[in-house]
């Protein structure tokens, strides 16, 4: 690899994570460092939370602390991983009906029936 390869995907990564760290607050930027996800609150949905894996194409979504879907919907062009978690969390917080329109549920948890625990 050459240092000029080298040099460009430094500049890139560097650009990358200034983007990050314009739209992401302090708390979820260590979020994401730490844990390789970032969890997004639904601003229409009361108790909806959106887990956005960095490493996986599949979103997790959670009703009030339980598991009710996975996702998958991914972005028209390539992102890097970070760039990735970004773009989810821009669109649920923007066009959160049309994320989940668009998106594919690969699983769903059945609603419960009564007297079913």
């Amino acid at each position: 690899m050459s240092v000029w390869r080298i040099l460009a995907d430094y500049r890139a990564h560097s650009r990358a994570e200034a983007l990050l760290r314009a739209h992401l607050s302090s708390d979820e930027l260590a979020q994401l460092n730490r844990c390789g996800y970032l969890e997004i609150a639904s601003p229409a949905h009361a108790g909806r939370v959106y887990q956005v894996d960095a490493l996986d194409t599949r979103v997790t979504v959670f009703q009030h602390g339980e598991m009710v879907q996975r996702l998958c919907i991914r972005t028209s062009v390539p992102l890097p991983a970070r760039e990735a978690v970004l773009a989810h969390k821009l669109m649920i917080e923007t066009v959160e009906e049309d994320y989940m329109q668009r998106a594919n549920v690969v699983w769903f948890r059945p609603a419960l029936k009564p007297g079913e625990s």
